[in-house]
Order: C-alpha cells, then structure tokens, then sequence
C-alpha cells in the first residue's frame, strides 16, 4: 500500500467514527479530549462532560458488549446560533424554556462480533424521574443535567449505560452540510410549522443541514392530501421512523463522500469536533479501530416497545414492559438480537 494512504487510513477510521456518532446523536462542565492525528501533526478538541462520569456503568474490559447514550441536544443551539435562520424554530416564541434532548437513543456495539444496534427512547416516556418523587416525560430528565437522564435510564428503563455522547443541533446542521446534504423522499406536499420543515412539491429532494435538522425534529409531521393538511398520528413514534431512517442515510452518505472525496476528510472531522460531547471514558480512536467494519445498513433498529395513555391530563408513552424485556435484555448483553419486525408499532 502506498505510504499515502497508510497514513490516511486511520484517520479515514477516525473520521468515520465520529461522524457516525455525531449523526446518530443529537454542555456540560470540564476540559477538553484531543485527538491526535497519525502524523501528530494537528489535533482537533472535543468537548468533554465530566458531571456524567459518575453514574456511567464502567464496563468491564473483558465484555462483549458495550452501549453508548447518544442525545441530540438544543443546549448550545440558543446560545451561540442566533442569527441562524431557523433559529426562531427552535429556540424562539412558544419553544420550551430550558434545555431540551430532542433525540435519545442507545448504541449498542459487541466488541467480538462486530454487531451494532439502536434502540430509539421516545421522549415521552413516562418514567420517575431520578432523584424525584413522582413521574414525568423522560426528556424531561435532561433538564436537570445528564447524569440524571443517564440514571434514569439505568434504574427506571433498566439498561446499563456505559458511554455518554451529545451532539448538538448546529453541529449536526454542519454535518448534513459537510457531507454535501441527504436525500429524501416525499410522498405529498410535507411540512412542520414547529421545526420549519417545508416540502412545496412531492419527491426525492437532498435536504441540506437546516431542512436536515427540521426533518429530524419534526413531531408534527403533515402531508397535504385530499386536498387538506393532515398530521401523521404517529407523532414521536413517527418522528422515531423517520429520524432512524434518515441518520442511517446520512452515514451511507458521509462513507461515499469519504470514498470519492480525499479533501472531506478534514471538512467532515472539523463538523464532527464541533458537534459533539462526550464522557472522559470514550476513546475515539479505539472505537475508530472497533468499528471499522461496520456499515450504515448492517445496523439493527428498535423502537421501545409502549402504549399511548393519558395521565394527569398528560398524553404519554407507558412502556410495554412485558413486550420490551428481550430488547432490553439484549441491550445488555444478555441475549442474541431479538427479531426487529416483531417489535414495529403502527
């Protein structure tokens, strides 16, 4: 091989790694992780979140299985993006007040096999809260900082958690835009007056990183059929579907670009940096190593198993219990992948 590309080729890892978690996500106090190049010659910073360290899982060195909290976050988007053009979508007149975690999903990755999976948390779960007396939406335990979310998961959902990564909503914008936009495809006229999404004719359209982000997020998914808008009743389960869907086509497009385009290597590393959070205890470049195989279809894609119910006046998700035990017995370690089909929810 030539030294070129030997030299090129764990970065190229490095660079596919991080992009692939940085889309799949969504700050904390504490310093900096640097990552060095293979040549030593540059480094680039990411953020580190110190205050979930002590209620991660240490995974035991020796498992085969590890699992990773990703959360996509509008922490920094409403501090630092304000003449962003979607700005008033996400943090202006009617938008929440606080910190929010519009996507929660967990990464499972066996160090033998190779296997990947994730497993998408709606947000409106309804769980108790760590640290709290009574009940609440589960993205609600992200206002209260991160090591509450992950203890939460831990001791109300029951998956051990072992690696925290957030990324952030101008980030994932950046890497939409860095990898040149992602193609969708729309049936109908589509839009979200909440996120911004606007789709004026039916389709396959390369949305770029604002639109990306849009179709993300959106809750309030509508079509213009029969002549009249008409939202999918699905809501965050649909939002769940098509958000799976549209990360896994976002990596498929970051690895051909990295493949046609030598010079996306460091626009790609730059808008990954940039996007995400992570513990002390990830390592990129071991995860770059582990995870150089994998390929953005050979991802396996659950969804926790729940019921609608309204309480307190509140319009929530109960989990199934009963129908959600294999997945989680599975995210730990404890049994081979369960069959995703017998767990898709209409």
């Amino acid at each position: 091989m030539p030294r070129l590309l030997e030299d090129r080729a764990p970065r190229l890892r490095l660079a596919r790694v991080i992009t692939s978690v940085a889309l799949f996500g969504a700050v904390a106090a504490g310093g900096s992780l640097v990552l060095v190049n293979s040549s030593n010659a540059q480094s680039d910073e990411i953020t580190v979140n110190t205050e979930v360290a002590k209620v991660l899982d240490v995974v035991d060195t020796g498992a085969p299985v590890e699992t990773f909290l990703l959360v996509g976050s509008d922490t920094r988007a409403c501090d630092v993006d304000k003449n962003a053009v979607d700005y008033d979508a996400i943090c202006g007149p009617g938008a929440p007040n606080g910190r929010r975690s519009d996507t929660i999903m967990i990464l499972r990755h066996d160090k033998t096999t190779g296997e990947a999976a994730l497993l998408s948390l709606p947000r409106d779960l309804w769980v108790k809260i760590s640290g709290h007396t009574g009940h609440s939406r589960l993205n609600s335990a992200y206002s209260d900082g991160t090591d509450v979310l992950v203890s939460t998961i831990q001791r109300e959902i029951g998956i051990k958690v072992n690696h925290y990564i957030e990324v952030d909503f101008g980030g994932f914008k950046s890497l939409i835009d860095a990898v040149r936009g992602v193609e969708a495809c729309f049936f109908y006229p589509t839009r979200d007056k909440w996120t911004g999404l606007l789709v004026a004719q039916k389709g396959c359209w390369t949305l770029d990183g604002v639109q990306g982000l849009a179709y993300a997020r959106s809750r309030h998914f509508e079509e213009f059929r029969d002549s009249k808008w008409r939202e999918d009743q699905r809501f965050d389960l649909g939002r769940i579907a098509r958000q799976q869907q549209f990360m896994l086509d976002a990596l498929k497009r970051a690895e051909d670009r990295l493949k046609s385009d030598p010079y996306a290597l460091d626009d790609l590393v730059k808008a990954a940096k940039s996007a995400l959070t992570v513990d002390p205890t990830v390592d990129l470049f071991k995860m770059a190593h582990r995870f150089r195989g994998l390929s953005p279809a050979s991802v396996i894609s659950y969804t926790l198993p729940n019921h609608a119910q309204t309480i307190n006046d509140n319009d929530v998700l109960v989990i199934d219990t009963k129908k959600a035990q294999p997945i989680l017995d599975y995210f730990n370690g404890l049994v081979p992948a369960p069959d995703p089909a017998q767990f898709v929810q209409s």
